[in-house]
């Protein structure tokens, strides 16, 4: 659960300016690739680093997520999402390598919310198919991302899948191949505003939540 949360606020980071993400979060790699911005961020005491995806938040953003979702052409993932990772994906790369310069990554656990969670999915596929470094585990977590890996690979990496059962984004596209990961953690939190029930902020604070509920030691500060 710790590592959810983890996730769920740098996926709340990730939204903010660059000074202020590095100021939380210190010793992270920043990557900006056209209007898709990534960060690589050390978690020294788990050997994990988070690389963590920003979803849509502008005009322009939300204009090219909505041309994304009507593509037609699948196969392993969504293409239009694989396509916007692979051109990070060599960035990302060198991000990581720069981190492991300061200390051991054994780890890698990709992240993101809406559109970030499909890049997400695409940069953890890349990395448990065609593996160049041995890690302990890679894995993936997603906040309200869309339908966009393809049913016979959605199995293929260690994943959660986080959804707001009222946020309309998981329900879309409507393409018979591509779903959401199939191993979820669901809620209800329902508000007449679609925006709301969609933001990151409602699902950090239902994980924080979660952590509250179950006992578990917890910050409330942000790291």
């Amino acid at each position: 659960m710790q590592c959810i949360h983890k996730a769920a606020v740098l996926s709340c980071h990730v939204y903010q300016r660059p000074r202020v993400y590095h100021y939380k979060n210190p010793n992270s790699k920043h990557i900006q690739q056209d209007n898709m911005i990534a960060y690589v961020t050390p978690c020294w005491s788990t050997q994990t680093a988070y690389i963590t995806f920003r979803g849509a938040c502008s005009t322009g953003d939300l204009i090219d997520g909505a041309s994304a979702l009507i593509t037609r052409d699948h196969d392993v993932m969504h293409t239009t999402y694989m396509k916007r990772y692979l051109s990070m994906h060599q960035n990302i790369e060198k991000a990581i390598k720069g981190i492991k310069k300061d200390g051991r990554i054994s780890n890698l656990v990709f992240t993101g919310h809406s559109m970030g969670g499909s890049l997400a999915i695409s940069g953890s596929l890349i990395h448990t198919l065609l593996q160049n470094e041995n890690y302990d585990s890679i894995y993936c977590i997603t906040f309200g991302s869309p339908k966009s890996v393809h049913k016979d690979y959605a199995d293929v990496i260690d994943h959660m899948c986080v959804e707001n059962i009222f946020d309309p984004v998981p329900y879309i596209p409507l393409h018979p191949d591509l779903i959401t990961l199939p191993n979820k953690m669901l809620f209800k939190e329902p508000y007449l505003n679609p925006y709301k029930s969609h933001s990151i902020v409602t699902y950090r604070r239902y994980i924080e939540g979660l952590l509250i509920s179950e006992e578990h030691e917890f910050n409330f500060i942000d790291y």
